[in-house]
């Protein structure tokens, strides 16, 4: 703390001279220099010389007439509601009717500790009038704070403000001391009096003399206030509540202010600073231990980060020495405070950091006291744009629920998503490598194992993440393995204390009362380590609260202390993630009215607002009536006993999901609609296959219906235990895994990503096909999704003379077929799936422009297939033929101009058709050209490619399925076209050949996709092993149309 020394030693002696009054606050200048009153009311005298020994009597020389010339109100109208009753903390000490404080110290109030950055008011500025210096609030009608650090001896004193009048406003005051009000004062009117703009006028602040300690936080609140008496524009000026000094006055020796350090804190930026990852504020600078529940309860710890009109409020948390998952640490001095930015560029921070009673749990901003090393610090950092790739969720952006939709959609691909998750075990987190977990048997519930996952340690790849000297691996592995097969989803219980599972929580104990108030920090890291790891390969994070067992632990099922310092732990720690959702409970059994305060407390609380479900028991599904219509709830996650297998039931997958949408669509809010668990007979078990009642009508149902999705609860019934909580090895189950990941694929990556087809535009449309053994899914005229549940075929009614293509999909394989092309208004025959006829088949049907093609595409001649891009029968959508760089053969190039320059998913798919003659090894040769954009040579460079037809891979270290599937293929020059072959496949961070074994007489469909904006391709050309590249290369080569 700076004390101004000089000023404190002329005060002293002008207070021996004259004395000090306690009177009401009046005083004033009436020309000339400005005058600081001692004590003495009335003392117009100039501070730089000895006061008149005998001053004016008039104690108010203002000659305003007004009989009431005190506007100061009740000196306290509105007692602080957190103020503390301890007396030594603030409470005033009677001492006689006539107070007398004899002796005063002054502090300026531009050398006080902070006055902006104070969370609740806004900044202050120093200024200068009159020669003296003065803090002001320049924000019209807005209300600053200055904040010092007592730095003396204990003392009761009066507290006597300086401050300046002005004629266009009557400011008004307040002091307070560790948040209790000692007084307010407000300025005395002088417009139309001769007293001069910036006179000063000294307020008493209080009449009894306050009790101070040392390191007690003073407080000077002041407004910019306005009269209306002085036009200025279109309005009236202001007062700028500007003040400049504060004094403490004692009735003996005066307070001696000790230099004193405030204690002083940091804050820093750290993390990869892209859209959509994980940014982390640390601070440091408050001593603390997971063991103390006042950490937990006791501070609150927020962080507002800005850009422009755009501000984010996040939740912060301990972090002991911010590398607990490794270290261990119970204790330290770092607070956490993790950020996803939505968008590039520059943003600030602004730390709101505060101590009080159960203060982390208050709603009310200025609650509390402020934590004087930490804040109100502030800074900036930048982000730019995030460059991931799928399947990694932060290449999509946010998942939320938007007001009017019935799927989770992501904000920066804006594609919907589509669930096929996983549900056992719930207990995933009943893991041995995590700190403090152990397994129960606290309660008759209990059951299951706690869980090692040693069959997928061998699923952990160098580089995956560990903690604390390599645990984890097991469990990482898992994570591996379900991402490689397709699985988007992974429902957590996060507290299973005295429920089934007796081992996950997030506590330092488990405490089978409910009264828990300290989190684990390690612990707790160490599952951000797991969860960030499932977001970087695809899986949303499905976060169960509580299960019917255990959703009265927490203050008797009501949203009191603990429950909400449950929340918002889990909610600071892990809502960072973009694709998350919260469940309010497993089989839930909380009053409506509890669930409503549950489902409010976390769409106040999270700053990204992630959706809030529910779950309940199979029989009880009439629950969810009193949360229809309700703006904090987002749907329901059905529980099924048995899988109906009849479409007619009412009561079947199918049937659910359109009544809820039904329902909660007349309500206002439409909900996503998903299926969490089948637990009945029909649950999957281990090594067995796939069941048509399974895929049908659970899986594929819970989607045609216009439903987002599913996960599967996973049995045993010989295993002893519930082997819901108890599986180890997930690949017991496999099929299930794949086939859900052929079905997440079908409407992630062929109808949406390809065929930019918005799921929310479709309706269940039954009546378009001609069979009733189908669902479909449509929008007339521009999309028809069907799935024939028996197989065979069907006609389809078409609205105009279009042509559109037919897709086939095998939900078993997850193999596509190019279909028919249909044309005609009226009945058009669907034709029939490529093979297993008699079995389920998803179709797309979809319109394609008309385009001139090659007279049955392209031959192989003499070993080679040429191929101009332009040349293609499908519409160009996003791509656009050109002629503007120079080499191009034929009739131009073509150029794509979706995505972004660095990536996006694969769009505008164009196809081209040939046939060979001659059977061998085929090499793919690119003529290609990019564009360098700044000092970026790797963006502009690439697009997906993928062959369909009956072939080998022709390099036995490249798979079959990076030939099939879309894959990154890279080439080019800046703005010059040249050949790109050999190892351009770029998929799973590493580079791969692309030969395809081609079998004579058969057909082949090689189709390229945009990936990255501006990318060029003039040329394709497939080549035979017996042709040298040099020949294939030739730009004089003819196209081999057929």
């Amino acid at each position: 703390m700076r004390i101004i020394c000089a000023k404190a030693v002329m005060y002293l002696v002008l207070l021996c001279l004259v004395g000090c009054g306690g009177g009401a606050s009046d005083s004033s200048m009436e020309g000339g220099s400005p005058a600081i009153d001692g004590g003495s009311e009335g003392d117009n005298s100039n501070p730089d010389s000895l006061p008149d020994p005998d001053p004016d009597p008039d104690p108010d020389p203002d000659p305003d007439p007004d009989p009431d010339p005190d506007p100061d109100p009740d000196p306290d109208p509105d007692p602080d509601p957190d103020s503390d009753p301890d007396p030594d903390a603030g409470e005033t000490v009677d001492n006689d009717d006539v107070v007398e404080a004899s002796a005063c110290v002054a502090i300026e109030a531009v050398n006080f500790d902070q006055f902006s950055g104070i969370n609740g008011f806004a900044n202050a500025t120093t200024d200068t009038k009159l020669g003296l210096s003065a803090l002001q609030v320049a924000d019209r009608l807005a209300t600053a704070a200055a904040i010092q650090t007592y730095g003396g001896d204990s003392a009761s004193v009066i507290f006597k403000l300086h401050t300046m009048q002005e004629s266009d406003g009557e400011s008004s005051y307040s002091v307070k001391v560790n948040g209790t009000l000692v007084g307010q004062v407000q300025n005395t009117r002088i417009h139309g009096t001769e007293i001069a703009d910036y006179s000063l006028q000294t307020h008493v602040v209080n009449n009894q003399f306050f009790a101070i300690n040392t390191g007690d936080e003073i407080q000077v609140e002041f407004t910019n206030a306005t009269n209306g008496l002085v036009v200025e524009g279109e309005t009236s000026a202001t007062s700028r509540g500007r003040w400049h000094s504060l004094e403490l006055c004692t009735n003996g020796d005066p307070v001696v202010l000790e230099p004193v350090e405030p204690a002083t804190g940091s804050c820093e930026i750290s993390g990869d600073l892209h859209t959509y990852d994980r940014v982390e504020l640390l601070c440091n600078g408050l001593a603390a231990a997971e063991s103390e529940a006042a950490t937990f309860t006791d501070y609150r710890f927020n962080v507002t980060f800005s850009k422009g009109e755009e501000s984010i409020v996040v939740p912060g948390h301990f972090a002991a020495d911010a590398q607990a998952a490794d270290s261990g640490a119970e204790e330290g001095d770092t607070w956490r405070a993790y950020f996803m930015p939505p968008s590039a560029g520059e943003w600030g921070y602004n730390v709101s950091f505060r101590s009080g009673n159960n203060i982390a749990v208050s709603a009310e901003a200025n609650a509390g006291t402020p934590v004087a090393s930490l804040d109100g610090k502030q800074g900036t950092f930048t982000i730019t744009e995030g460059s991931f790739t799928a399947p990694d969720m932060r290449a999509r952006g946010l998942l939320q629920h938007k007001q009017g939709e019935r799927y989770l959609r992501f904000s920066k691909d804006n594609t919907v998503f589509i669930q096929a998750g996983l549900d056992s075990p719930e207990n995933i987190f009943g893991y041995s490598g995590f700190d403090n977990t152990t397994k129960y048997f606290s309660a008759s519930s209990c059951k299951g194992i706690l869980h090692d996952f040693e069959p997928h340690l061998s699923d952990w790849q160098t580089g995956d993440p560990t903690w604390n000297n390599g645990k984890g691996k097991s469990l990482i592995g898992l994570v591996n393995y379900l991402s490689g097969r397709g699985v988007n989803s992974v429902y957590i219980m996060a507290n299973t204390v005295q429920g089934d599972g007796c081992d996950a929580h997030p506590w330092v104990n488990y405490n089978d009362t409910g009264t828990e108030k300290t989190f684990d920090v390690s612990k707790l890291d160490q599952w951000e380590r797991v969860l960030q790891f499932m977001q970087q390969k695809g899986m949303l994070i499905h976060i169960i609260t509580q299960e019917q067992e255990n959703d009265q632990l927490l203050n008797g099922g009501e949203l009191g202390l603990e429950r909400k310092l449950y929340y918002r732990e889990l909610i600071s720690r892990f809502a960072h993630h973009p694709a998350l959702q919260w469940n309010l409970g497993e089989e839930n059994g909380n009053t409506l009215d509890q669930q409503k305060s549950f489902a409010a407390f976390f769409k106040q609380t999270d700053p990204y607002e992630h959706a809030v479900l529910m779950h309940t028991y199979p029989g009880e599904h009439d629950l969810y009536e009193g949360l229809l219509g309700d703006e904090n709830f987002d749907g329901p996650t059905f529980q099924y006993g048995g899988i109906p297998n009849s479409a007619s039931n009412t009561e079947n997958v199918y049937e659910k999901a359109k009544t809820w949408l039904n329902k909660s669509t007349d309500a206002g809010r439409p909900w996503v609609v998903t299926f969490t668990e089948a637990s009945g007979a029909n649950a999957p078990q281990p090594n067995t296959s796939v069941e048509k009642r399974q895929r049908v009508f659970w899986m594929w149902a819970s989607v045609m219906s216009g439903g987002a999705g599913f996960e599967w609860y996973l049995k045993n019934p010989g295993a002893g235990h519930a082997y819901d909580l108890a599986v180890e090895d997930l690949r017991e189950f496999d099929e299930f895994w794949l086939q859900g990941g052929y079905l997440a694929t079908f409407f992630r990556d062929i109808l949406q990503r390809e065929l930019n087809i918005d799921l929310q535009t479709l309706m269940v449309a039954n009546d378009v096909t001609e069979t009733d053994s189908d669902w479909v899914l449509a929008k007339e005229g521009e999309a028809y999704v069907i799935y024939l549940r028996d197989g065979g075929t069907s006609d389809i009614t078409l609205p105009d003379n279009k042509v559109y293509q037919v897709i086939w999909f095998n939900p078993r394989t997850g193999a596509r077929y190019q279909g028919d092309t249909l044309q005609g208004q009226g009945s058009v025959p669907l034709g029939v799936a490529p093979n297993e006829i008699t079995l389920d088949w998803a179709l797309v049907v979809y319109p394609i422009a008309d385009a001139p093609q090659p007279s049955g595409g392209y031959v192989e001649n003499n070993g080679l297939v040429v191929m101009e891009a332009e040349n293609t029968p499908s519409h160009l959508d996003l791509w656009q033929q050109l002629t503007e760089v120079d080499g191009y053969t034929g009739d131009g190039y073509i150029q794509f101009n979706g995505n972004e320059v660095t990536n996006g998913p694969a769009k505008s798919p164009l196809t081209y058709q040939f046939t060979v003659n001659t059977a061998g090894n085929y090499y793919l040769h690119l003529r290609c050209a990019r564009e360098t954009i700044g000092d970026r040579t790797d963006v502009a460079n690439d697009a997906f490619i993928r062959l369909e037809g009956d072939f080998e891979s022709g390099a036995a270290e490249t798979p079959l399925n990076y030939l099939t599937t879309d894959s990154k293929y890279f080439g080019g020059a800046d703005n010059r076209f040249v050949w790109a072959t050999g190892n351009r496949l770029d998929r799973d961070h590493a580079k791969w050949p692309v030969v395809y074994n081609l079998k004579a007489g058969e057909t082949y469909t090689f189709t390229m996709s945009g990936r990255s904006k501006l990318f060029k391709v003039d040329r394709i050309v497939f080549r035979h092993e017996s042709v040298t590249k040099q020949v294939a290369e030739s730009i004089n080569n003819e196209e081999t149309l057929d």
